[in-house]
């Protein structure tokens, strides 16, 4: 009976961190939705929820803490918790970057005429580390390793959209009035860089509940945790 309860609470604290995606994937999509714009209601309505997403990481972590107090969880349970720690801090990141965005939009405002090559880049950016986001969420939530080992590769798309962003921005560099928005964009476009890392990351840290190893390494899909009875030197084979 205990050891059921034990692992019910696992399973709901995974879902906890699910929930919390859920709630940054949602403040990504109205960042997208804002930054065109600039519109203010919704970036403000970006900064009112971020609320939400640091209770659900203060609650989080004090959870997961008292987990490992309680139960003294060991190998790939002790694994799996470590890995959601870090997720739900790297969640929490993701939220704060959103609410950067969101400000630097609402500075911006709208995109100035002639801006259309920046604007269509930052927001390409923008939809990828959605969809970045999204893959760490369907891969934490269907333990698939191999969707996690994805989420590097699909990175470097992100990061050569950053470098493409900077040089747009750096050609409107000569129009005044296009100047002080494509600084916020170069900004915003750094914000999503740092998303996308954090995706990465959450993939990492999957890798390892499952693994015990950050090494990237092809992966088939299979649980994040074996739940067998082994000993140490055989969990390490």
């Amino acid at each position: 009976m205990i050891r059921r309860h034990y692992q019910a609470e696992l399973r709901s604290l995974q879902q906890a961190v699910l929930d919390e995606l859920d709630v940054v994937v949602q403040q990504l999509t109205l960042v997208l939705e804002a930054l065109p714009f600039g519109d203010r209601p919704v970036a403000e309505e970006v900064v009112r929820r971020d609320e939400e997403v640091d209770r659900r990481y203060t609650a989080l972590q004090t959870d997961l803490v008292a987990v490992i107090a309680r139960q003294a969880p060991v190998a790939g349970d002790l694994r799996l918790i470590t890995a959601l720690l870090h997720i739900s801090r790297m969640v929490e990141r993701i939220g704060d970057q959103c609410v950067n965005v969101a400000k630097l939009a609402t500075v911006a405002g709208p995109s100035p005429a002639g801006t259309e090559g920046l604007v269509d880049c930052v927001l390409s950016m923008g939809r990828q580390t959605l969809e970045a986001v999204r893959g760490a969420a369907v891969a934490l939530r269907e333990h698939d390793l191999g969707l996690a080992e994805t989420l590097a590769e699909r990175d470097q798309d992100v990061n050569e959209l950053n470098r493409t962003c900077f040089t747009r921005a750096i050609e409107l560099g000569s129009d005044e009035s296009a100047r002080a928005w494509a600084t916020a964009m170069i900004l915003v476009a750094r914000a999503f860089e740092r998303i996308g890392d954090n995706a990465v990351d959450i993939g990492a840290h999957l890798r390892f509940a499952a693994t015990g190893t950050f090494d990237s390494r092809p992966a088939a899909t299979k649980p994040l945790t074996d739940r067998t009875s082994r000993s140490p030197s055989e969990s390490s084979r």
